[in-house]
């Protein structure tokens, strides 16, 4: 082969090559799995146990959105009166300025939401700790970021439930190893 058809062949070889880069690096970015996650027996009654933040419904967009977030990304029954729970507690909420203006004024805030998780279930318990965090850029705009917050921790929790299944045999690490319930 010559050089000139080589050289001819070369963009279009070299398309593929990067249409296949680029579709492999898109998979990866994708949050999926090949097999859906553990099945609970029964319902999980998500609770709110300690509110250590200081925005009042805090607390409420807290359990509305992790009971959405793990129904829909597990499956599972949620329940007030299920047998299993999960347990929230929202250790600390902060405000920050996230943006300012040329003379150094606040323009767009941030609420970050730090979040532990107690799940017990009769296979045992498993504890998560994460954040969320949403942004306003007003003041009319904290409840929704506080509900943004609160969306966001709930989706990082309900992934962490779906794939990394508290009600499955723990894998051969240490982490996030099932602990025997105890009486609860």
């Amino acid at each position: 082969m010559n050089l000139g058809a080589r050289a001819a062949r070369a963009p279009g070889a070299m398309g593929a090559c990067l249409m296949i880069s680029a579709i492999l690096l898109l998979l990866s970015g994708c949050a999926f799995r090949l097999a859906a996650p553990a099945q609970l027996d029964q319902a999980v009654r998500i609770q709110v146990v300690a509110d250590q933040g200081r925005i009042p419904r805090a607390g409420v967009d807290l359990q509305a959105a992790v009971a959405e977030a793990v129904a829909y990304r597990t499956g599972w029954r949620v329940h007030p009166d299920g047998a299993a729970r999960l347990d929230l507690s929202i250790d600390r909420d902060e405000f920050s300025a996230a943006g300012d203006n040329s003379r150094g004024i606040a323009t767009r805030w941030r609420h970050h939401v730090l979040v532990t998780a107690l799940l017990v279930t009769p296979q045992g318990t498993r504890t998560w700790s994460g954040s969320g965090t949403g942004y306003a850029g007003s003041r009319a705009e904290e409840i929704s970021a506080s509900k943004a917050a609160a969306a966001d921790a709930a989706d990082q929790l309900a992934r962490w439930l779906a794939t990394d299944s508290p009600v499955a045999p723990a894998s051969a690490g240490t982490a996030g190893r099932l602990q025997p319930a105890s009486g609860q």
